[in-house]
C-alpha cells in the first residue's frame, strides 16, 4: 500500500488543473520519498477539456512510476461530493488534499512524509502561505501533537476550524472517515479532519509550508464572503455523531454577519479591487436585500451594519462617477467556467 496519496478534486479548471499536475510531476520526481506516493484526482463533472488532461497527464505521471489514478462524475455533484470522492477513491494509508489552484512548495512532500513516519498521526494540519498567515506571521509557529481531542486541547481542532485551508490538511484513512455523508456545507475537508481527530485522536499542528495560493487568487474566489458560517453545520454533524456537542461552544465558531461581509465585497468591487463573476454579484445583491428586510422585520439595530449601509453608496457613486469621467468600467466582472 502507498503511504500517502494527493489528492486533487477539481471542475472545470484545465487550464489550473495542467499547471498543478506538471508542478506535482517535478515535486514528486524530486522527492526522496517518491516511491511512497500516489496522485488521484476527482474531476467533477467538468465540462471543458479536464478530461483530456487527466489522460495526458495519467500517461505522464504512470511512464515515470508514479501511481496515478482518476475518477470523472457524470455531472457536478458539488465540492463537498468531490472532496469526498477524494478521501474514498485514494487506496493510501494517507490523503493530503490539494487544491488545484495552490502551488506546492519545494520539500513539502518529503516534510509530510517525515512527519507521517514519526508521529504516526490521525490528521496533520500544515502552515499555508496565505495572508494573514504567511511566513512573515505563521498560523503554527512549533510542533504541536495531541495524543487524544477533548476539553482540555480543544485547540488540536479548533486551529483547524479557524483557518480551514483545504490544502492544509492531511488525514489518515479510516473508517470513520468514510463514513462521514455530504451535508453541501462546502467544508467537508473540516469535517472529515474532525470526525477523524475525535475517533481517532493523535492530531498533529506542524509549522512546515505545504503549499501558496496563485498570486490572483482573490480574483478567482466565487463563493459568498458568508459562506464559513455553512461550516456549522459539518461541525454540528461530527460532534452529534460522537456525542460530544458540550465540545461545540469550545470550538469558538466565528459566524460572519451576512450584511456587513455583503457589503464590504460589494463596496470594494465598486470601487475597482475586487472581481466578482455575474450570478456572485446578482447572489450578493439578494443578500443585502434579504438581509436589510430581515433586520427590519426583527427591528434589529446594529450600528455595524447602519455604518456599513452609509459608507456602501459612497462606494457605488465612485464607480458609477469613475465611469462617466474617463468612460471606462471602474467595475470588473468574470466570467465563469465553474461554480465550483
Amino acid at each position: 500500500m502507498m503511504k500517502l496519496t494527493i489528492a486533487i478534486p477539481t471542475y472545470n479548471r484545465a487550464k489550473r488543473l495542467e499547471k498543478a499536475l506538471f508542478d506535482l510531476s517535478s515535486e514528486i520526481n524530486s522527492a526522496s520519498n517518491k516511491a511512497l506516493i500516489a496522485v488521484y484526482v476527482s474531476n467533477n463533472g467538468s465540462k471543458d477539456n479536464t478530461s483530456e488532461v487527466i489522460e495526458r497527464f495519467s500517461k505522464r505521471f504512470n511512464e515515470n512510476g508514479i501511481p496515478f489514478s482518476s475518477r470523472e462524475a457524470a455531472i457536478n455533484q458539488g465540492f463537498d461530493a468531490n472532496v469526498l470522492a477524494c478521501y474514498a477513491g485514494s487506496q493510501s494509508e494517507y490523503v493530503w488534499f490539494l487544491s488545484d489552484d495552490d502551488n506546492i512548495i519545494t520539500g513539502a512532500i518529503d516534510a509530510i512524509i517525515q512527519d507521517i513516519n514519526q508521529y504516526n498521526p490521525t490528521v496533520v494540519y500544515y502552515n499555508h502561505d496565505q495572508k494573514p498567515y504567511d511566513k512573515t506571521q505563521p498560523y503554527i509557529q512549533k510542533i504541536e501533537y495531541f495524543d487524544k481531542v477533548n476539553k482540555d486541547n480543544i485547540n488540536a481542532l479548533r486551529k483547524i476550524v479557524f483557518w480551514p485551508k483545504l490544502t492544509s490538511l492531511v488525514i489518515k484513512r479510516c473508517k470513520a472517515g468514510l463514513n462521514v455523508p455530504n451535508k453541501n456545507c462546502g467544508f467537508s475537508h473540516v469535517t472529515l479532519a474532525l470526525q477523524c481527530g475525535l475517533n481517532g485522536g493523535m492530531v498533529l499542528h506542524s509549522p512546515v509550508f505545504t503549499a501558496h495560493p496563485d498570486d490572483d487568487y482573490t480574483e478567482n474566489i466565487d463563493f459568498p464572503p458568508y459562506i464559513a458560517n455553512n461550516l456549522d453545520i459539518g461541525i454540528r454533524w461530527v460532534l452529534e455523531d460522537n456525542n460530544k456537542m458540550h465540545l461545540y461552544n469550545d470550538l469558538a465558531i466565528g459566524l460572519t454577519d451576512p450584511l456587513i461581509s455583503t457589503l464590504n465585497t460589494l463596496g470594494a468591487y465598486y470601487r475597482g479591487r475586487h472581481v466578482l463573476t455575474l450570478p456572485l454579484k446578482t447572489e450578493l445583491w439578494e443578500t443585502v436585500f434579504r438581509e436589510i428586510k430581515g433586520k427590519w422585520l426583527k427591528r434589529i439595530v446594529d450600528w455595524k451594519s447602519i455604518k456599513e449601509l452609509v459608507k456602501f453608496p459612497v462606494s457605488v457613486a465612485y464607480g458609477f462617477v469613475f465611469t462617466m469621467i474617463t468612460r471606462k468600467r471602474i467595475t470588473k466582472i468574470r466570467q465563469l467556467l465553474s461554480d465550483n
